[in-house]
């Protein structure tokens, strides 16, 4: 890999890669002349993570957009560290219980086909419920911050641009 990345500037190429474990990052790919900028993107902030769930949220049905946008705005103030994954989950899980709750809770139930659930912030309140005690913040929030220090460093060291 190392032998690759020889002359690849002069190419015209970019490399982009991207890791949550960066102490595992051979230090000979961190030596001078190797890479040209090293960026630590952060845990998302409330316009990062409202952004998210509305990408997430984009093809699922609300009552109309004002409904959607005051139910993720909730949502995005109430998810402070989770990690885009996360959010992606959750609009999935508000998805299900959506649905369990439309049938009653009886999957076997059969509905009519033009039979249209509507998302509701209820359907997300219950997700947060759902899924809140599966995920560490505090761990996440230790990652972000040794991740961040290892960038930190490795620009002190080498003297890489930072973007961060």
């Amino acid at each position: 890999f190392l032998n690759l990345l020889q002359g690849v500037r002069e190419k015209g190429f970019y490399l982009l890669a991207s890791t949550n474990r960066p102490e595992k990052i051979d230090e000979r790919l961190l030596e001078p002349g190797r890479l040209s900028s090293i960026i630590h993107v952060p845990l998302p902030h409330f316009k990062d993570r409202f952004g998210v769930l509305q990408n997430h949220a984009k093809e699922l049905p609300f009552k109309d957009e004002e409904d959607k946008e005051s139910i993720l705005k909730r949502i995005a103030e109430h998810t402070e560290g989770w990690t885009q994954r996360y959010l992606h989950q959750l609009c999935q899980e508000a998805s299900r219980q959506c649905i369990l709750l439309g049938v009653g809770g009886n999957i076997q139930q059969k509905t009519e086909s033009s039979t249209v659930f509507r998302l509701k912030a209820e359907h997300f309140e219950k997700a947060l419920d759902v899924l809140s005690p599966t995920i560490n913040i505090k761990n996440l929030h230790e990652q972000d911050e040794g991740i961040r220090a290892f960038v930190s460093k490795q620009e002190k060291a080498v003297g890489f641009q930072s973007d961060s």
